[in-house]
């Protein structure tokens, strides 16, 4: 076997999770607070955030992966390429998740 092939493929692998793990984890139900006795609603419930709730950290993490995956789609197989393509890709989309997260911060202010 070919080692730019075996690399290539394992670096693909790694880039679709980078594509795939920010938004299997979107969906994920959190552990709710124990009720009291008198079955009302918890007082004063805090929601746990994560690192992956933030759409900068989810949209870089997809630009990483989609980079990796634009290099292998146009046939290049060394590294040096992949994070060539990966890091200005990660770049952008976190910037532009940067602009989603602001723009929500500001609706939850505004109620």
């Amino acid at each position: 076997m070919n080692y730019d092939v075996f690399q290539a493929a394992l670096v693909g692998a790694i880039g679709g999770l980078l594509v795939g793990i920010p938004f299997i984890l979107i969906n994920r139900k959190r552990p709710q607070k124990e009720k009291t006795l008198s079955n009302e609603p918890a007082q004063n419930e805090e929601t746990r955030k994560t690192l992956f709730d933030r759409w900068s950290v989810r949209l870089a993490l997809f630009g990483a992966g989609l980079g990796v995956f634009a290099t292998l789609g146009m046939g290049y197989t060394n590294i040096g390429f992949m994070i060539g393509f990966g890091i200005p890709m990660a770049t952008i989309c976190g910037v532009i998740g940067i602009i989603i997260d602001l723009i929500i911060g500001r609706k939850k202010k505004a109620d």
